[in-house]
């Protein structure tokens, strides 16, 4: 709401079309142009020229109400052929077709859309951190972890990057480095719940069952249906003897998701509870 150049451009655009209401009512010959060629040019100036490197979309207001009143004003013109003005928009169009289309093949793909937006704007640590997730998804953990590196350097106030970069390394088995990424990222952001699960997932490896504890507790107080807490809390109450603790939790993680990888293997070790409560 406090943004005023998007007020700015909102403003142009809204002028923009109360004058096509005038030349609609006035001369009704060229009433397309000014009606039409706003919404038309909007996005076509994104593909066109690379603005998106300002970092702000609002600004593609600017050359698209250009575009579209210049193609009004040659339209209105006296001197001007109005077969060559359409023919010249025609061509405008076909031109941002064929551009609009090659886009939106780079947006098909997570991949194509964040190492597009990056490439636009790579001081923006949003776009940091999704491209690396995106990374993270398609199997490329180091180029991954150089992005989130990429993003904690542009903020060190941001959560994300550190939460991630310790995933990384839980994920390779440096647990000591995952532990201290971890550590950072609860610093910056004390009420993330997935940052306190996945302390607790540490902890537990290192040996520290009551910190780990601790840790699913408190995730589960700031979002109750927090799912590695959830699965990881309820396993640890049976191996500390609290069977009745541990099939509460269980049985609630089945109920909020009963379609998640984990959950047939949980049916099974509470089905099976007779027997080896080993899992």
């Amino acid at each position: 709401m406090g943004d005023w150049r998007a007020w700015a451009c909102l403003l142009g655009l809204g002028s923009l079309f109360a004058a096509a209401a005038v030349q609609a009512l006035r001369r009704r010959a060229h009433w397309a142009f000014w009606a039409l060629l706003p919404p038309l040019f909007l996005l076509p100036t994104a593909h066109v020229l690379p603005f998106c490197a300002l970092g702000a979309q609002r600004l593609f207001y600017f050359p698209s109400l250009s575009v579209a009143a210049a193609f009004g004003a040659l339209a209105g013109a006296g001197a001007v052929n109005r077969r060559w003005v359409s023919v010249a928009a025609a061509v405008f169009i076909a031109c941002y077709l064929m551009l609009a289309v090659r886009r939106s093949a780079v947006y098909s793909t997570e991949l194509g859309y964040y190492a597009d937006v990056v490439a636009g704007n790579p001081v923006s640590y949003g776009a940091r951190v999704g491209y690396g997730l995106a990374l993270v998804r398609g199997g490329r953990q180091e180029s991954a972890a150089a992005e989130f590196r990429q993003a904690a350097a542009l903020d060190g106030r941001g959560y994300a990057a550190y939460y991630n970069l310790g995933r990384l390394a839980w994920d390779a088995g440096k647990l000591e480095r995952a532990e201290g990424l971890l550590t950072q990222a609860y610093a910056l952001s004390p009420k993330s719940a997935a940052v306190s699960a996945f302390l607790g997932l540490v902890a537990e490896a290192r040996g520290r069952p009551r910190e780990a504890e601790g840790f699913y507790t408190t995730a589960l107080e700031i979002q109750p249906l927090e799912p590695v807490a959830m699965h990881n809390l309820g396993l640890l109450y049976f191996r500390e003897k609290k069977d009745a603790q541990g099939r509460a939790v269980l049985e609630r993680f089945l109920a909020a998701f009963p379609d998640d990888e984990a959950a047939p293997r949980i049916r099974e070790f509470l089905a099976g509870l007779g027997g080896d409560r080993g899992l």
